[in-house]
């Protein structure tokens, strides 16, 4: 099953490029071609950014810069792909635990080429209400 078809069940949320669904108390943050997102999410309310990982190409997805005040990263994980050398998921696991603004950065890059220019970037920006 490819990236498309692992997002289908998910509702588009206006932007044909990012998919966002609530579900038990959480928000579930999809990005595909997109470059740039804004979502509103409760204060106390998970969210899980969900990003495809092509880990085995050496390329993994990053997030920089974040406001620990406002958000904070309680886990990251990769659900592999089905078969050998297929790419996968890589999902943040957030806590929103104060209200205000935020955003996110993704950098997907190869972690020993620190020097050269990501292959791709993605911007977050959440209001915690």
């Amino acid at each position: 099953m490819g990236w498309h078809g692992f997002c289908a069940s998910y509702q588009r949320n206006g932007d044909p490029d990012s998919l966002i669904r609530r579900r038990d108390l959480a928000t579930v943050i999809c990005l595909l071609k997109d470059t740039h997102v804004t979502a509103s999410v409760e204060r106390g309310e998970a969210i899980q950014v969900e990003v495809e990982d092509i880990s085995t190409t050496g390329y993994q997805w990053s997030v920089v810069n974040v406001d620990q005040s406002v958000i904070v990263l309680k886990d990251e994980r990769v659900h592999c792909g089905t078969v050998p050398g297929a790419s996968g998921t890589r999902i943040f696991d957030f806590a929103a635990i104060k209200a205000g603004e935020v955003t996110l950065h993704f950098v997907l890059r190869r972690p020993w080429e620190r020097e050269r220019p990501s292959l791709r970037e993605v911007t977050l920006d959440l209001k915690i209400k």
